[in-house]
């Protein structure tokens, strides 16, 4: 049994949807030595087509206990990690998260009652910025794009390629879907065409990330012009779960 209130995003069936595994750890093997039993259990998140996922944050557990009432919350902070695979760019509409629970009892063999919230961020618009209309000319610029403010550290033409390194500033920290910027940049010659990158590599630090691209380009003809930037706006949804009666391993 599941429970979930956003009404474009559900939460996965305890019946179908959950896996559990456990892992066993040994805190003492001498005479009068204790036994802890590490559980980590998993759940899947969908959501609308027209609200994928960008981001996954920690769940946060409230109440976890087995059929005689033992508390398997996890000692210290509780927490629980939830993952969204945003990987190249991608938008999923579906993301399994975890929750790290500990097993107090030995004779437990349900897992009662479990309730918390995951955190997650959508995308609810996305709209071309254009960067730069002359690239090759933009070295040095800067750019503001709602709280994010861009600049171009390199933007050059060389040896049949391009090469095109830029940084990016968050005022409010929230770098949703930056962790693959090259995936959201787009670079056409001079004549319309979009120019495919052959490598690229970004980097996070605080409230900065940056992003390097190499193009490699057709000829001398090939000149490098229009750099457009896919601005995500995204919004913070937390969504409340509780599952019930899950058999234990």
């Amino acid at each position: 049994m599941f429970a979930a209130t956003n009404d474009f995003l559900r939460v996965g069936n305890a019946g179908t949807d959950v896996s559990l595994s456990l892992d066993l750890s040994r805190t003492n093997l001498g005479p009068g030595g204790g036994r802890s039993d590490s559980l980590t259990f998993q759940f899947d998140v969908w959501s609308e087509p027209r609200l994928p996922f960008v981001r996954g944050g920690t769940a946060r557990l409230t109440a976890a206990y087995d059929e005689f009432r033992a508390s398997m919350l996890p000692a210290g902070t509780g927490a629980a990690n939830s993952m969204a695979d945003v990987s190249y760019g991608a938008r999923p509409l579906h993301m399994r998260a975890s929750a790290h629970l500990e097993r107090r009892s030995t004779k437990a063999r349900q897992l009662k009652l479990l309730r918390g919230v995951l955190p997650v961020d959508v995308l609810v618009n996305e709209r071309p910025i254009v960067l730069a209309e002359k690239i090759l000319e933009a070295k040095g610029t800067r750019k503001v794009v709602g709280d994010l403010e861009f600049h171009v550290e390199e933007a050059k033409k060389e040896n049949n390629q391009f090469n095109l390194q830029f940084s990016v500033g968050s005022k409010d920290g929230n770098f949703a879907g930056m962790y693959y910027l090259y995936n959201r940049i787009t670079v056409y010659d001079t004549k319309g065409n979009k120019l495919n990158w052959n490598s690229a590599g970004s980097w996070s630090s605080g409230n900065r990330a940056g992003v390097h691209m190499t193009y490699p380009l057709a000829g001398k003809d090939t000149t490098p012009g229009k750099a457009v930037f896919q601005h995500w706006e995204t919004r913070r949804c937390e969504i409340p779960f509780t599952f019930r009666d899950v058999p234990l391993p």
